[in-house]
């Protein structure tokens, strides 16, 4: 569980247990960054699921991507919505103008 282990030690931290309605969860997260959701699965044992999680740490240093068992994953609508929404907030800060491409 070498990834763990560099985690923690680089500040990070692991939290399992009960995540209402989840039974048990594990969560990889630095200050900044969330890297893992996980849910134990039927059968699967505490030990199995530190391993899995220590994977997703380990895909999470090489991706940049998150791995989340926890929440469902947002429509393409909504990502796009709020990927402009946000784009368009911080030109409106800047006051600048977002122009559609053709």
């Amino acid at each position: 569980m070498a990834n763990i282990v560099a985690l923690i030690d680089d500040g990070g931290q692991i939290t399992l247990g009960a995540l209402d309605p989840i039974k048990c969860v594990a969560i990889a997260n630095t200050d900044y960054s969330c890297l893992a959701m996980l849910q134990r699965r039927p059968g699967e044992t505490l030990q199995q699921l530190l391993e899995r999680l220590d994977a997703a740490i380990k895909h999470a240093g090489i991706t940049d991507e998150l791995t989340d068992e926890i929440n469902p994953p947002l429509p393409p609508s909504h990502v796009t919505t709020l990927t402009l929404d946000c784009c368009s907030e911080k030109m409106a800060r800047r006051n600048i103008q977002w122009q559609p491409d053709d």
